[in-house]
């Protein structure tokens, strides 16, 4: 649920004044809530669990972000070919970031935390931690 509030939140603030920003108000959280439950379905195959959701929020993000924003001309700095349909690159630019932001990074930082030396300490100070 924190993160279907926070994409509300944070999309509510930043594209809602946009042209078409409403629909990134509405899709985006909904992208997200899909996203969490994919983790939680899959907890104990976390980084499936992470490549998946990182699937989800491309297809779904990326389907309709270049409406507000436009299709990208590259993604990391590698150009795009200006042949392909402007949808195809903003499914692509948003599929990738995703994986490097949940599957790489996020997959990162869970697997320190679920270490059992970190685990244990944030037990003990009464913090629940990831299983």
């Amino acid at each position: 649920m924190g993160v279907t509030v926070g994409a509300f939140a944070g999309n509510a603030y930043t594209t809602l004044p946009m042209t078409n920003g409403v629909i990134d108000v509405i899709f985006g959280p909904l992208a997200n809530l899909l996203a969490g439950y994919t983790v939680y379905l899959l907890r104990k195959k976390r980084l499936t669990g992470c490549v998946s959701a990182s699937m989800e929020i491309g297809l779904i993000v990326g389907s309709y972000i270049w409406k507000i924003f436009g299709s990208p001309s590259n993604i990391f700095s590698f150009e795009i070919p200006s042949s392909w349909p402007f949808w195809v690159a903003s499914v692509l630019s948003i599929t990738i970031s995703s994986l490097v932001a949940i599957s790489i990074i996020g997959y990162a930082l869970l697997s320190v935390l679920s270490r059992e030396s970190i685990a244990s300490s944030l037990k003990s100070r009464g913090l629940k931690t990831v299983s």
